[in-house]
């Protein structure tokens, strides 16, 4: 079983790698903002360029302070530079309720991704990518049903997932 599961993981990265000519790695659209001084470790790592250490970094240094008075202090965050802060900044907030939204773009989720899913097999996640590639992408959110996910599992995925345009990869077409 476990070699079974291998091949389908190397067939489809295969066939991602080499037959497609979209972006290489799953694209995210992050929506809302998050209430720095009410988020939590996990909260963070939602975040663009924010990974565990960083995010364990941040809830420590908001201890320290006692609370960020303004979105700039996360720049005293060794971790967040300014490349990593002009990238999140305007999904922070100092006040109110948080209400940050991440949704995975389905015209380029490896299958790694896609297994991240609640309820996606690998057998899913390979019916998606087969389906993705034959059609050149998925139009809107419903045409994953078409590449095999029922009805119950999109139901549980849909507030999950986004279609984005496709983007070529340099130099190809």
């Amino acid at each position: 079983m476990a070699k079974k599961i291998l091949i389908v993981i190397f067939i489809t990265f295969f066939m991602m790698v080499a037959g497609s000519a979209v972006a290489e790695e799953t694209r995210k659209v992050i929506t809302g903002k998050l209430n720095i001084n009410e988020a939590s470790g996990q909260d963070f790592l939602l975040l663009p360029g924010i990974g565990e250490k960083t995010s364990h970094r941040i809830v420590k240094y908001r201890e320290e302070l006692g609370g960020f008075k303004a979105i700039e202090q996360m720049k005293r965050v060794k971790g967040i530079g300014d490349a990593v802060f002009n990238k999140i900044m305007e999904h922070l907030t100092t006040t109110g309720k948080s209400y940050l939204r991440v949704f995975m773009d389905i015209n380029t989720a490896t299958t790694p991704a896609l297994l991240a899913l609640p309820g996606i097999s690998e057998k899913d996640a390979f019916a998606v990518v087969e389906y993705r590639k034959k059609n050149k992408g998925f139009k809107k959110i419903e045409e994953i049903k078409l590449a095999g996910i029922g009805k119950e599992k999109f139901e549980e995925i849909k507030d999950l997932i986004t279609v984005l345009e496709l983007k070529p990869i340099k130099g190809k077409p």
